[in-house]
């Protein structure tokens, strides 16, 4: 008898339940969500992990690729344990260092008179 009543409150909830016309609460209901499950669905595609078969949120960009990656599968994060601000300052250290070298060698080419370096 409950289990009875359980699932009489689930289709009263999802708009099955009307037994005069059926597909009329069916549309009204449960099914006019359909559409909101979809984009929800493409929403959570867009900003999952790229790691395949990770569900978790992909947070972090992956540097020179289009991926994005949750903190387990990011190649530099340190994983679950908490970043401590020596590995940020290590972190910044190191894209500053390759910035400059960068910067470095495209400015030692040679310079021609109609070059505003």
């Amino acid at each position: 008898m409950m289990l009875a009543r359980i699932g009489d409150d689930l289709l009263t909830f999802i708009g099955v339940y009307n037994p005069g016309n059926r597909w009329a609460s069916f549309w009204g209901g449960f099914g006019g969500c359909l559409s909101e499950l979809a984009i929800v669905g493409l929403v959570w595609r867009k900003v999952n992990c790229h790691a395949k078969g990770c569900p978790r949120v992909g947070l972090h960009h992956v540097d020179g690729t289009p991926y994005t990656t949750c903190k387990k599968h990011h190649p530099v994060h340190p994983g679950s344990r908490a970043v401590t601000a020596d590995q940020i300052a290590r972190a910044h250290a190191a894209a500053h260092a390759a910035a400059e070298a960068e910067l470095a060698g495209a400015s030692s080419g040679p310079r021609t008179s109609a070059d505003p370096r």
